[in-house]
């Protein structure tokens, strides 16, 4: 069987695959959304808005010793 066929077949057969399998549906889900509640993953996002504040404000001060 030709490599475009292979393919061809294995396209086919994704789309008729309307229900994956539990393990299939779980590995994609921890991909999507890792974290294991809503509160970690609020957690995570606001250490990292913190970080990312952190450094623009040793940016500015910084860039105001050097003009000082």
């Amino acid at each position: 069987m030709t490599e475009q066929l292979k393919n061809f077949f294995g396209g086919i057969g994704s789309v008729l695959n309307l229900t994956p399998s539990e393990g299939d549906f779980n590995q994609r889900l921890q991909q999507i959304h890792p974290y294991q509640s809503d509160r970690e993953a609020m957690q995570s996002d606001f250490e990292k808005i913190g970080s990312d504040l952190y450094g623009a404000m040793h940016e500015v001060d910084d860039e105001q010793r050097e003009h000082a």
